[in-house]
């Protein structure tokens, strides 16, 4: 540890005093009311990149529908009545459901038959010859195997948008929890999972339970190695993507042209990136450690 003497302009408290000035070490800031930190020579890497690239929440086999254009093209003016052409609202629609047209979404509220409805309120913009949407929690699928695939609490993902399945009726029938917002047709279906497929991975020996990776900007714990193409973690990957890079949490800093040892000591305090750690080692001029693995590469 390095000593600085400093001036106390005031004694605030038993636990605190207020200084002449911010105490300035090359490489090292407190984290109390005066904090600074100076850039050392040279630059550093944390989290090394894993050998190979990665699969999280691969596409269900087939793809999916949702929310389906009604049959047949409708007319709105400045009012709350649809007229259609071509039209089977008696078939296709009942009251309550959500339908959108022109970019203006509205709820039934009565059909008059299958060419005339009502809707809760008006229309802001007139148009001829729209499609309309129905907003449904259905997912329809197309070459599906959505029995086995899929089970209640599933959390999916079509067209970026991720619901929950509360339903399966059949291989290519599931119901979710609420209405998706837009059109999609033979969109891919992901289903959200903790496991990381790899591709071209060493797994072991590069990864071991209890490590954190970062993958697609998302951080997890891993519980499982199975071998070295296999890892599960705590929680479930919010999105799908594949070929992608793994980063491993790491407390030890890899440095280039740097000059560790006569710049720094253990006790130290770092940033790097943002992220403040405590220095444990220092093991040469390019390598140290802290005490805690960095969260972000």
């Amino acid at each position: 540890m390095r000593t600085q003497t400093k001036l106390i302009k005031a004694v605030s408290s038993n636990t605190s005093l207020q200084l002449e000035s911010d105490f300035i070490i090359t490489g090292q800031g407190r984290i109390n009311s005066n904090v600074s930190f100076a850039t050392i020579t040279g630059t550093v890497a944390t989290n090394p990149l894993v050998t190979g690239t990665v699969t999280i929440n691969p596409a269900l086999t087939g793809n999916v529908n949702v929310n389906p254009y009604l049959t047949g093209t409708v007319n709105v003016l400045t009012s709350n009545v649809v007229v259609g052409n071509g039209t089977i609202f008696t078939t296709e629609l009942v009251a309550n459901d959500i339908i959108t047209i022109n970019n203006q979404t509205k709820r039934v509220t009565s059909i008059t038959n299958n060419q005339h409805l009502y809707v809760n309120s008006v229309f802001s913009h007139q148009g001829t010859d729209n499609t309309a949407v129905l907003s449904s929690s259905t997912v329809s699928g197309n070459g599906t195997f959505f029995v086995g695939n899929l089970t209640i609490g599933d959390l999916i993902t079509v067209n970026n948008e991720v619901r929950s399945v509360v339903l399966v009726d059949s291989n290519t029938s599931v119901e979710v929890n609420s209405a998706f917002t837009y059109h999609a047709e033979t969109a891919p279906i992901y289903n959200q999972s903790n496991v990381v497929i790899g591709a071209g991975t060493n797994f072991d020996p590069q990864i071991n339970v209890g490590d954190i990776i970062t993958i697609n900007n998302e951080i997890r714990r891993v519980t499982v190695r199975a071998n070295d193409t296999y890892l599960e973690t705590n929680t479930k990957f919010t999105y799908a993507a594949n070929t992608l890079p793994l980063y491993k949490g790491n407390t030890t800093i890899l440095g280039s042209g740097t000059t560790f040892t006569t710049q720094l000591a253990a006790n130290d305090v770092i940033k790097v990136n943002n992220e403040i750690r405590e220095v444990i080692a220092i093991a040469d001029n390019t390598h140290l450690t802290v005490n805690t693995p960095f969260t972000y590469r």
